[in-house]
């Protein structure tokens, strides 16, 4: 199965941890446990957690807790 590719900054790490935010059709984020690989020019391998076609939040993911409402940019 194909790996995913998202920004590096999209990934965050909790602890031992690594997740990242997924955008739902409702703009309500949710924090998803990810296991990360090759990181190439500002892009990580996902290897486990994340489907193809999912939408991830690549910006000011420091910030976010699960269940937020965002506005998701064009």
């Amino acid at each position: 199965r194909p790996a995913s590719v998202i920004p590096a900054g999209a990934v965050v790490t909790r602890g031992q941890l690594e997740v990242v935010y997924t955008i739902d059709a409702a703009q309500t984020v949710r924090m998803r446990l990810v296991r990360t690989g090759d990181v190439h020019d500002g892009w990580v391998e996902v290897l486990a957690g994340l489907e193809p076609g999912e939408l991830v939040a690549a910006e000011q993911v420091n910030r976010l807790m699960d269940g937020d409402r965002i506005e998701a940019a064009p």
